[in-house]
């Protein structure tokens, strides 16, 4: 059955990719009070012959409002791309139409994911199932229990595709709880419903807030007399769940800032700092960008605020794991091109201590640095529940062969109260694919101090 059989026919695609018949009788009417996470809409469909012909159109605009169109359905509407290919005669047609495959393909994996929620007294268990689903992500609990609460109130909502950052905190608001990053993923906790304090902005799967303007004087006495100023802009951006970062550069390449007198406020030394790594703070990447201060007649906002900052997502990975540590016997594993040698776990008093020997080669390259990262922030040692021990540390000394190391471990309570348990293993999620994306900032009206 092609497409127009199929719309014909009265089936209609959901929004949860099930293709489904229309009804020749009314259905039997649903309690209020029946909780339910189907979207309740089907996508609109265009009429497929005419679509086909604005995607062979002429005009290249026509086609690439045709090939949007397609994209905005996502994965709920590639069954009926996938149709409109097979029914393609001209080359132009099914190009465009297969483009439009391949980006809700990349979307998944890097752009937006668009929400759609339509549901009655729904369970915040069922909601965040339904979301979890559309965002491509697990969206787990800490503790796991945490929706056996009988404080949660059920969720009434109606939302058409809307971006996860519009979507999400507004749902952790309603039940008063935060999504925090925790044991390299995300975990739904309670901890104060999704405050995101400043001025917010939504960049494809990224979260961009604007937090806070700082200025600051100071003048030394004696000899080296000089007055110095501080003047710079603090920023967060916050990951789709589904976006694992690697690396950020912790600052901002600014192209242009301007107050409403028409000063740049841009410095001329500005530019990107050179070291990497810039960390999660309050469950967001932590961004400061260093401005320049008017000499005379300062203005009393930004009127824009343009930049880019970079990071370093994973693309693809994979899993290793290392059972029963307490008896580990020498395991050799290729990380990144690098030999690691996992030589023993042992307690030391309350700690524990992991010792290794990671292979010189590439010392100090790309795949050395990205290696020395993951064994700080990435391997972890688990108990048998899967909870992390704590890092407390590491000390190495170098050979001819190799570097030697120990990493020292601990128990301590998690998100939940409960204690860790003995370790039981180790597993590393080694990204094997990785690539650098570039993220616009773009504020405007942004206001400075009160006095001029």
């Amino acid at each position: 059955m092609d497409v127009r059989s199929w719309l014909a026919a009265g089936v209609v695609l959901c929004a949860n990719g099930a293709w489904v018949a229309g009804q020749t009788t009314r259905p039997a009417a649903t309690p209020v009070t029946q909780p339910t996470t189907s979207p309740t809409t089907a996508p609109v469909f265009p009429d497929p012959d005419v679509l086909l012909t604005r995607l062979s159109s002429g005009d290249w605009h026509e086609r690439r409002k045709a090939q949007e169109q397609l994209v905005a359905l996502g994965e709920a509407g590639k069954p009926f791309i996938e149709e409109l290919v097979r029914r393609a005669t001209g080359e132009e047609a099914r190009k465009n139409a297969q483009a439009a495959l391949v980006q809700i393909d990349q979307n998944k994996l890097l752009g937006p994911s668009y929400i759609t929620l339509h549901v009655k007294a729904a369970s915040p268990r069922e909601v965040f199932a339904e979301l979890s689903k559309q965002c491509f992500a697990p969206l787990s609990t800490m503790p796991e229990n945490l929706w056996d609460e009988d404080r949660f109130p059920r969720l009434t909502l109606d939302i058409d595709h809307k971006p996860f950052w519009e979507v999400a905190p507004r749902i952790c608001r309603q039940l008063g709880v935060d999504l925090r990053p925790y044991n390299n993923g995300v975990r739904i906790m309670r901890t104060g419903g999704m405050q995101v304090q400043g001025i917010e902005q939504i960049d494809g799967p990224f979260l961009v807030v604007a937090n806070q303007i700082s200025y600051s004087r100071t003048r030394t006495f004696g000899q080296g007399n000089g007055e110095q100023t501080q003047f710079g802009m603090n920023l967060s951006v916050y990951p789709e769940p589904k976006i694992t970062v690697l690396r950020s550069t912790g600052s901002v390449k600014l192209d242009e800032v301007i107050d409403d007198r028409g000063h740049s406020l841009v410095p001329p030394s500005a530019g990107p700092r050179t070291f990497w790594g810039g960390g999660y703070y309050s469950g967001g990447l932590s961004l400061y960008a260093p401005l320049e201060y008017p000499r005379k007649d300062p203005g009393a906002r930004i009127v824009r605020f343009k930049g880019t900052t970079s990071v370093l997502i994973q693309t693809k990975m994979q899993r290793m794991e290392i059972p029963d540590v307490m008896n580990l016997h020498e395991t050799i594993k290729m990380i990144n091109g690098v030999q690691v040698d996992f030589k023993e776990m042992k307690r030391n008093g309350d700690t524990y201590e992991l010792h290794l020997k990671v292979g010189q080669a590439n010392l100090g390259g790309p795949d050395w640095q990205q290696l020395m990262e993951g064994l700080q922030t990435r391997m972890q040692v688990v108990d048998a529940g899967g909870s992390p021990l704590d890092h407390r540390g590491m000390s190495s000394s170098g050979g001819n062969d190799g570097i030697d190391m120990t990493i020292h471990l601990g128990r301590s309570p998690g998100p939940d109260g409960r204690m860790t348990g003995e370790p039981a293993r180790i597993v590393w999620d080694v990204p094997v694919e990785t690539r650098e994306l570039t993220i616009p900032i773009d504020f405007k009206d942004l206001p400075l101090f009160g006095d001029r």
